[in-house]
């Protein structure tokens, strides 16, 4: 493709089906440099916001031009030409977890892929020089967007929405491995898979005293227990129990001296709900039940909010077409895949269709079975190439339900 080769450009000279089978054949050649370059990535693993080399050596595995979206994300340009542009995502960030794991290429310090990013990473990575390697075939551009700060806060896929990089944008495509599904399954189910996730925090003022003089104190610390438990009953009575929600309670402080009632109490949980409705219910829920509970108990309490991500949308289309793709390159289809786990890609919901594939590793690690973000989370090397044909499952897909569209 001479100077053109940053670009992805497909034509309607090929069918899809026929370009599933020669991307497959192309992406068995990538393979090897892919397995090589997740040990890469896995050995050397950056927190969110922090993704300097990790970029660097994408651009050059890749061996493209790419842009820089958010000052921390990088796009590889596509000249649509009239064409729909599909952009595959992979991030970037690692986890401030200790690795445990006993292969060579493990990560020696205090961060860790624990979440499969590096298997993203260049899982995509192979997807995209195989298409690369392809003269036109689809009636649509491909782009890989690699994003920063999946991880943590600030949103690195907010960021970029707030970029503009996504606008005109037909589709946007991803892929997670999952351990809860077995060894090379993949789901691509319609709707919301991912719930809305936020955090919050409840403070209790009361007043100090001596625990032998109950009566002249006003116990913050017993108005925050009745307000920890009692937020997740009334929860549980207030949501469809048909409807995914989650509230859960990570911590509480308060006090220092056993003989002593201290001023203030507070504890932090999240709320994760599949609904925008019921995501709405539980935020006020929760501000309701705290305020209620420590008036009566003489004391007052407030609560802080942060917004988290949306709730990840699969547009129906987009996911019917990949299903009908993934035996095509050799995956399963057919186990359901939804949780109250969050993932910023619900902010590209929000900015176009958007389809997350799960791809299943139970069975599939090189350690005992754990979850994710765990500090033995490890999944195999054919992990990689298990992902990249989701992408191009994916792809082809999108090509299906877009290719007749303009750009």
């Amino acid at each position: 493709m001479g100077q053109r080769h940053p670009y992805l450009i497909f034509g309607p000279a090929m069918n899809t089906f026929a370009m599933g089978e020669e991307l497959t054949r192309l992406l068995s050649e990538e393979l090897p440099g892919a397995v090589a370059l997740r040990h890469e990535l896995h050995a050397a693993p950056e927190l969110s916001h922090h993704e300097m080399a990790t970029r660097e050596r994408v651009i050059s595995a890749i061996d493209a031009e790419a842009t820089m979206v958010a000052g921390k994300s990088l796009l590889f340009s596509a000249e649509a030409e009239a064409r729909p542009v599909v952009v595959l995502r992979a991030e970037m960030d690692g986890l401030p977890i200790q690795e445990d794991t006993n292969v060579s290429w493990t990560s020696r310090g205090r961060v860790m892929h624990a979440c499969g990013h590096d298997v993203h990473m260049a899982g995509l990575v192979a997807a995209m020089r195989a298409v690369r390697r392809l003269e036109p075939a689809l009636p649509v551009a491909a782009t890989a967007l690699f994003q920063h700060s999946e991880e943590s806060y600030p949103s690195g896929a907010k960021e970029v929405v707030q970029a503009g990089a996504l606008e005109g944008v037909a589709a946007v495509i991803g892929c997670h491995v999952h351990p809860d599904l077995p060894w090379g399954w993949v789901a691509a189910d319609p709707g919301a898979v991912n719930a809305a996730a936020d955090f919050f925090r409840v403070k209790v003022r009361g007043t100090a005293g001596h625990t032998a003089y109950p009566h002249e104190a006003r116990d913050a610390i017993s108005s925050l227990c009745q307000i920890v438990t009692s937020v997740q009953v009334v929860a549980a009575h207030s949501i469809n129990p048909l409807h995914g929600h989650v509230v859960s309670f990570g911590y509480i402080r308060g006090g220092e001296a056993p003989n002593a009632f201290p001023a203030s109490a507070e504890a932090g949980g999240s709320l994760r709900a599949l609904d925008l409705e019921d995501r709405k219910t539980l935020r006020s829920l929760i501000e309701q039940v705290a305020t209620d509970i420590a008036h009566a108990w003489g004391c007052d309490a407030e609560m802080e909010l942060v917004s988290g991500e949306p709730a990840l949308f699969n547009d129906p289309r987009l996911a019917a077409a990949a299903r009908h793709r993934l035996p095509m390159v050799g995956l399963r289809t057919g186990k359901e895949m939804r949780s109250c786990g969050s993932d910023d890609f619900g902010f590209f919901s929000e900015a176009a269709p958007t389809l997350m594939m799960f791809l299943g590793v139970g069975g599939a690690l090189l350690g005992p079975q754990v979850p994710l973000h765990h500090p033995g989370f490890l999944p195999n090397d054919d992990v990689v190439g298990a992902i990249a044909k989701a992408y191009l499952a994916g792809l082809v897909g999108a090509s299906d339900v877009c290719g007749d569209k303009p750009a």
